[in-house]
């Protein structure tokens, strides 16, 4: 029901796991992608003009998708990785339905 929706979803994981260093780095890599996607995202949704609206909401969903590609190499599958996917997918099925791209973003719920 997208008439509940607060805004993009932010990560507020603070607790540590023991992982090996590969995987750390595989995490910490996307937990910065997502970072960064979050960033431009809400720097998205206080522009108000159009073409910088859509175009930051683009750039939002590029870093997202990187960011669940770099996840899905996770094979652990701790819960901080499904705690960012789940936040990540939200995020990008919102900006879908703010380019009124219904389907796509249905997809990713």
């Amino acid at each position: 029901d997208f008439e509940r929706y607060l805004g993009p979803t932010a990560v507020n994981e603070t607790t540590h796991f023991l992982a090996p260093l590969e995987q750390l780095q595989v995490t910490v890599a996307a937990r910065l992608v997502y970072n960064n996607a979050l960033a431009i995202h809400l720097l998205a949704m206080a522009d108000n003009s159009n073409k910088k609206h859509s175009s930051k909401l683009q750039q939002a969903l590029q870093q997202y998708k990187f960011a669940r590609q770099l996840l899905q190499k996770d094979k652990a599958g701790n819960h901080e990785v499904w705690l960012i996917l789940l936040a990540t997918l939200n995020n990008e099925a919102q900006i879908y339905y703010e380019l009124c791209q219904f389907h796509k973003s249905r997809e990713c719920l």
